[in-house]
């Protein structure tokens, strides 16, 4: 006779790929975040799924996917770094269509700039969030492009004072050092002013409108303080003249 056996294969439906997120920054060249992951963990092929926090806290939503043969980042079009900081998480789905669990969250860095009481400019950032930070660095220029490192901060400290600020626009640039020396991806960004997110992670541009006025020869009638300010200033003149003509002007020479 004949005999019919009936194997049952019992599906678990359950993804192991569970990627990381090893970073994000901010790409400043076109004012975007961007998310950084290494191939720790993924599956042979599938998609990764790139998750952000929406309005309402611990609550995350799908932004974009991307095949897994792709490079390792991804750009958030929809991001704007000089408004907020923001949290990501990345997850795979892999090739029988099982999803795996989201990563740990990881959180960009938003850097506020204001005038300091004394002079200078405060500078204040949100601590990054997904890594323990050893160091941040504090860049300053009066140009995007030609940046100085003027500080290093530990990373527990989210907040510096630059007294010795120059007069006219000043930019600045917070970097968190990335604890374990830096992230691999598949495929590293190409635009050269981003070549330390590798390594870091990079805040928003603090801009500060270098309100102040240039030191003139001792030998010239008018001193001003403090210098740089807020806007509120002392003038004082040593002119024996009774009628004097002050022109006030921004940075761009608007009266």
């Amino acid at each position: 006779g004949t005999s019919t056996d009936v194997i049952t294969i019992a599906m678990s439906g359950v993804n192991n790929n569970n990627e990381q997120v090893c970073f994000v920054t901010v790409d400043t060249a076109i004012n975007r975040n961007v998310i950084v992951w290494e191939r720790t963990n993924s599956p042979a092929s599938g998609s990764y799924y790139i998750h952000k926090e929406t309005v309402v806290a611990g609550v995350y939503a799908v932004i974009a996917s991307q095949p897994v043969a792709l490079f390792t980042t991804f750009t958030d079009m929809g991001s704007d770094p000089t408004l907020m900081a923001d949290r990501y998480s990345i997850s795979t789905l892999d090739s029988c269509n099982f999803p795996s669990v989201a990563s740990p969250h990881h959180r960009t860095l938003f850097l506020q700039v204001s005038v300091a009481v004394s002079g200078g400019y405060n500078l204040v950032w949100t601590g990054y969030e997904g890594l323990t930070i050893p160091t941040y660095n504090i860049y300053r220029g009066s140009t995007p492009g030609n940046l100085s490192l003027i500080a290093k901060v530990a990373g527990t400290i989210f907040n510096y004072t630059d007294a010795g600020a120059p007069v006219g626009p000043i930019y600045y640039l917070v970097e968190a050092l990335h604890p374990s020396g830096g992230c691999n991806p598949s495929m590293r960004l190409i635009n050269p002013a981003l070549q330390s997110t590798t390594f870091g992670s990079l805040s928003n541009f603090g801009t500060a409108n270098g309100i102040g006025f240039e030191e003139q020869e001792q030998n010239l009638m008018f001193s001003l303080t403090p210098n740089p300010g807020n806007g509120i200033f002392v003038l004082q003149c040593n002119s024996g003249s009774d009628d004097i003509t002050i022109n006030i002007t921004d940075a761009l020479g608007r009266i």
